[in-house]
């Protein structure tokens, strides 16, 4: 008897299943990509081939960088300011705070930029109005203090939010078109043997999609994103009323391309 899995559609929540759609499209695009150019997929596999430690050794390697570069940091300043006073008694002192601000500037713009932007203004701040007030002793670090500054809004303006990608924006056109139509509840999508059918209260017969017109069928956390074509139709897991979804990927999987798209791991430089 040939078993029928069927899907009661229902409004989708836009913030919740954003990054699961936007992860689906890119995707999709990924896996085009590939087999138009599978040569050059093949050598960004191998460069990009590289095990990564752990999730608790990375989050430790972080924090010990951190600690490092801050106190590299702090030392740069200790060295330069009375280093750019008396330049010629305190070379060796102002070389060693010249290095030690860059590796310091460095690593903490890339494990803490907001942390390099917050102290660098504040500090480039503090020195040129010590500059400022008393310029007999205290001219000589007016530049550094330009520097620390111009450093520290450089930082923090690139921890600004990022723009949405183009996937990010079409998945939330996506979801929200969904989430406004009407009478979604009165849909029913099923999957059988035949393909993919789609029933409605509106419909006097159901559209029929064979599985040959189904070019990806994608899998996330709590999503079933089906392309065809150019469309996506995105079928939420928790509508499943018959049958259970093991044996719907099963039958899937028959008769489709069918990816699972992994939940992205936290970025943690290794």
């Amino acid at each position: 008897m040939e078993q029928i899995f069927s899907f009661h559609v229902t409004p989708p929540d836009p913030d919740r299943l954003c990054s699961q759609v936007t992860r689906a499209l890119e995707q999709r695009t990924e896996v085009l990509s590939r087999e138009k150019c599978p040569r050059l997929w093949a050598l960004a596999d191998r460069f990009n081939h590289q095990e990564k430690a752990p999730l608790p050794v990375r989050r430790r390697r972080r924090r010990q960088r951190t600690v490092l570069s801050l106190i590299c940091w702090l030392l740069s300043l200790v060295l330069l300011v009375p280093g750019l006073m008396d330049p010629r008694q305190l070379l060796i002192p102002l070389l060693a705070g010249g290095i030690t601000l860059t590796m310091g500037t460095i690593v903490l713009w890339a494990c803490r930029p907001a942390l390099l932007g917050t102290l660098s203004l504040l500090s480039g701040i503090l020195l040129c109005l010590g500059a400022w007030g008393d310029p007999s002793v205290m001219g000589s670090v007016l530049w550094l203090g330009i520097v620390q500054a111009a450093v520290g809004a450089a930082a923090l303006m690139t921890c600004r939010k990022k723009k949405p990608s183009p996937y990010e924006r079409e998945a939330a056109r996506l979801l929200r078109d969904r989430a406004a139509a009407t009478n979604l509840q009165a849909v029913c999508v099923s999957f059988s043997d035949a393909g993919m059918s789609i029933t409605a209260e509106s419909m006097d017969t159901a559209h029929q999609i064979p599985f040959e017109d189904i070019s990806l069928l994608l899998e996330t956390e709590d999503l079933l994103v089906v392309i065809i074509s150019d469309t996506a139709t995105i079928l939420q897991k928790a509508d499943l009323f018959t049958g259970t979804l093991p044996q719907l990927r099963e039958l899937l999987r028959q008769h489709t391309q069918y990816v699972y798209v992994m939940e992205e791991p936290e970025e943690i430089p290794a």
